[in-house]
């Protein structure tokens, strides 16, 4: 069955941009800050990088693959410490950043080909792609039809994490209608796996099923 489309919010691989009304960049120093505290994010929250562009002082691209969290736990936690770095006058970003969902290899590529712009500079990632300067950051230069498709270990991994988290067992998250919606939930946000890939973990729930819990999870959130 064909994978079902995702809203911006809970896409897997992402374009992601942000824009500023004041410079966001004012030197070299700050790129190279803004880098370092990516590449932290990058480990903290377990994501992938594609590509990245910080050529404009006022706006940013990021080319990644979350499977194991929301992008907007990402980006909060990335703009929150960057802001504190940086200590603007006024808020430094006054608009929520906007990700678009890649959902095919085709589409990848060429977005990825759009970011990477030919500039002989370490804050485009074309120079990391073709050798041209080096980056603290470890971009994925190599994918195919894989980064699109349900990881088994990954979601036994985020399983076991929601069960720690609540301390509690796969058998009881079944009997509690609330949990069980809260971990179907959790897993449709972490991993890329479809609703049937999803609902079939918990038990054979049909795809309708968990597409009604995915819809009202998204209205309460």
């Amino acid at each position: 069955m064909p994978r079902t489309a995702r809203s911006n919010h809970n896409a897997s691989v992402l374009l992601v941009t942000q824009s500023s009304t004041q410079p966001m960049f004012e030197s070299n120093e700050d790129r190279d800050h803004f880098l370092a505290m990516l590449n932290f994010s990058k480990r903290k929250f377990k994501f992938d990088i594609f590509a990245y562009c910080l050529l404009s002082d006022f706006s940013f691209e990021l080319l990644v693959r979350t499977p194991h969290m929301n992008i907007s736990k990402i980006m909060s936690s990335l703009l929150i410490t960057y802001t504190n770095y940086k200590k603007p006058q006024g808020k430094l970003f006054t608009q929520r950043f906007k990700s678009k969902p890649i959902d095919t290899l085709s589409d990848l590529e060429s977005i990825l080909n759009a970011v990477n712009k030919p500039a002989k500079s370490p804050y485009n990632s074309y120079c990391v792609y073709h050798q041209l300067a080096t980056s603290p950051l470890d971009l994925l230069t190599t994918f195919d039809e894989e980064c699109f498709e349900c990881d088994v270990k990954s979601v036994e991994e985020q399983l076991n994490t929601f069960l720690n988290e609540h301390n509690c067992s796969f058998e009881e998250v079944m009997a509690d209608k609330s949990l069980r919606d809260e971990c179907v939930f959790n897993l449709y946000q972490t991993t890329v796996c479809s609703l049937k890939e999803i609902g079939e973990l918990f038990l054979g729930l049909d795809q309708s099923t968990i597409s009604k819990i995915v819809k009202k999870s998204l209205q309460d959130a």
